[in-house]
């Protein structure tokens, strides 16, 4: 028997949960709870096919929001056992088991308390004060068979930019794609889905190292052919997030770690936002891999730094109230 203690907490940590990021805002997560079970699962009618073919973002993002629930749960005092699904071809991938309250965790506590106000944050960025102890104590953050890589200049920034560039620039061009992303970018800010337009508003194009994702369609050019090196206001540390395959299981993992970094730069009054153009295909992660994580595989790329200029600092984007996306059981 569920007691009315354990289906709030299991609410509460839904609530937390649907802080995670995703893909335009897309939130392709569902919970189905049996018991003092919650069982997470992949929303298909929520994948952006155009943007992400294989699904691999969609899965890091259900992998944070995974990590995030967790944390919660932690943080109010349960014991969790968490249990992966073994087949790729549901839509279910995990399974959290929940135990009964005990002390609280203070660590899970701490993170737990800044997620609701961390937001992407599409501001220019300086990214050196990323690279000294915060950097140390993401990496003691890792569990799960995930690594980081951080550049910050040199060749690697440049083979960052010109993949990121190309990935861009071929989405542009693809009708699906621009659909895609005028489906997801709502004029209303009321909207609990998408990426409304007051999120949208900063688009640094050539007077970055390497920007987020732009919303105007018009193919970018790369930064060296457009502006000076005095020109360039935008430079964020970018934290790799990297693992040992590309498997289903690797970007759940990604998504939890992910989730980790994003929680820390906030404790550590740092800006975020995730740079996925050059993960969201197979091909780009290949590319990367290659030039410039090998053996490991780079699952997202995260901008960090303290934001410049005098730009207001963004709001959380809406979410979906817990009703949507909880299936509750017996």
């Amino acid at each position: 028997m569920v007691t009315n203690q354990l289906m709030s907490d299991m609410r509460d940590a839904i609530d937390i949960a649907n802080h995670a990021p995703s893909l335009h805002n897309s939130q392709p997560w569902l919970w189905r709870q049996e018991g003092s079970e919650l069982s997470l699962q992949f929303d298909q009618h929520r994948w952006l096919h155009a943007t992400d073919p294989d699904a691999h973002g969609a899965i890091l993002s259900c992998g944070a929001a995974l990590e995030l629930a967790s944390l919660s749960l932690s943080a109010q005092g349960h014991s969790l056992e968490l249990q992966e699904s073994e087949e790729t071809a549901t839509a279910e991938l995990a399974k959290l088991h929940i135990g009964t309250r005990g002390a609280p965790n203070p660590a899970a506590e701490e993170m737990v308390a800044v997620a609701p106000t961390r937001c992407s944050d599409r501001r220019p960025l300086d990214g050196k004060a990323a690279l000294g102890p915060f950097v140390e104590q993401i990496r003691r953050d890792l569990q799960r068979d995930t690594a980081l890589h951080v550049i910050y200049q040199g060749e690697e920034l440049t083979t960052l930019a010109l993949v990121t560039e190309s990935a861009e620039n071929r989405e542009i061009r693809d009708p699906a794609y621009r659909a895609e992303l005028a489906r997801w970018t709502p004029d209303s800010s009321a909207e609990r889905e998408g990426v409304p337009a007051d999120a949208r508003t900063y688009d640094p194009k050539e007077r970055s190292t390497v920007a987020p994702r732009s919303f105007d369609l018009r193919p970018s050019g790369r930064t060296s052919d457009t502006a000076s090196e005095a020109d360039i206001i935008d430079r964020p540390a970018f934290v790799l997030v990297l693992t040992d395959s590309d498997e289903r299981h690797d970007w759940l993992a990604a998504g939890a770690a992910t989730m980790r970094i994003m929680l820390r730069a906030k404790l550590h009054n740092l800006a975020t936002c995730a740079l996925s153009q050059p993960v969201d295909h197979a091909v780009d992660r290949a590319e990367l891999r290659q030039s410039i994580s090998p053996p490991m595989y780079p699952q997202l790329i995260i901008r960090v730094g303290v934001p410049m200029g005098h730009a207001p600092a963004p709001e959380p984007t809406p979410r979906r109230p817990v009703s949507e996306v909880l299936i509750q059981g017996q």
